[in-house]
């Protein structure tokens, strides 16, 4: 047999070909031709979360972004988690360069810094001992990334601190004889300690000029008008213990401002005249306001 190759095939141009069967043709008479767009194939882009455009976006964002703290999903992220956990009083400064360096790589997208924000964001309020290293580490990204402010005015809302550490719920000092004392033991203190650790952080990084004073006192505001009807509700352990821990958080908070500013501060006064008319509130128009929480709001004007 002879070899196909390309000088025979193109020798076969003058050759006369069999003619195509009339069944085939009746097919193809039947086909309506039309111009064919030529078609290009769209270049593939690397999987970036998208800004939302409406309504507070970082808000959304926060709130997607919850579950992704401990996540090392992405390379830069994984190494900003390495350098928060080498951070200390020594190391800030130069972590804080390191960190800043990467989020100016990543500086078109919004997510990433957000996502970097929320990973210091909540060590500064779950590590209490942290509250002023992460408050001094912010005050040093904010240079080189002043957005940092406003992703910190969200993040330091009620409502988003509440969705992001699930504080819609609260969780009362369980019984003795409960089959699950430990466990729930735990978590009260867990949500005890993360009130108290938001009050601690949220004043620091207010010193620092990272959150307004307006977004403070909104939560305050808040805070004390939750505690003021809370307190009027019939007897209920829930709602004693989330008395006592808001009356914790006014107490941390009023006791760093204090020391910083003094009594005349805006903050400073409206709690402190606010928990005096608490205290002075008749008890037996008062089922939920134990004398835990009665005890810290009064110690607030000794202070």
């Amino acid at each position: 047999m002879e070899t196909i190759t390309p000088t025979n095939m193109y020798a076969l141009r003058n050759t006369n070909l069999r003619s195509i069967p009339q069944c085939v043709q009746d097919i193809i008479s039947t086909m309506q031709l039309a111009p064919v767009s030529q078609i290009f194939k769209k270049k593939l882009l690397p999987n970036k979360p998208a800004r939302p455009d409406r309504g507070n976006w970082r808000h959304a964002a926060f709130v997607q972004l919850k579950a992704t703290v401990l996540k090392k999903d992405d390379p830069d992220y994984e190494t900003v988690v390495g350098l928060t956990n080498k951070v200390s009083v020594s190391t800030v400064s130069s972590v804080a360069k390191s960190i800043s360096d990467t989020i100016t790589r990543r500086e078109d997208d919004d997510i990433f810094r957000l996502r970097v924000v929320n990973l210091l964001f909540s060590r500064g309020v779950s590590m209490q001992f942290f509250s002023k290293l992460m408050a001094n580490l912010f005050e040093l990204i904010h240079v080189s990334h002043p957005q940092v402010k406003e992703d910190l005015q969200t993040s330091c809302s009620s409502t988003t601190f509440n969705e992001m550490f699930d504080m819609s719920t609260t969780v009362v000092y369980p019984s003795l004889d409960d089959p699950k004392y430990d466990d729930k033991l735990c978590e009260w203190m867990k949500k005890r300690e993360i009130r108290k650790g938001f009050g601690m952080f949220a004043t620091e990084l207010h010193l620092r000029g990272l959150v307004d004073e307006q977004t403070i006192m909104t939560a305050i505001k808040s805070s004390l008008s939750e505690i003021d009807e809370s307190i009027r509700l019939p007897n209920d352990k829930i709602v004693i213990e989330c008395v006592d821990q808001l009356a914790t958080l006014m107490f941390e908070t009023y006791k760093v401002l204090l020391s910083r500013f003094g009594k005349t501060h805006a903050i400073c006064k409206l709690i402190s005249t606010k928990t005096v008319e608490i205290c002075a509130s008749d008890k037996t128009g008062t089922p939920c306001l134990s004398m835990r929480s009665r005890f810290k709001l009064g110690d607030i004007s000794k202070l």
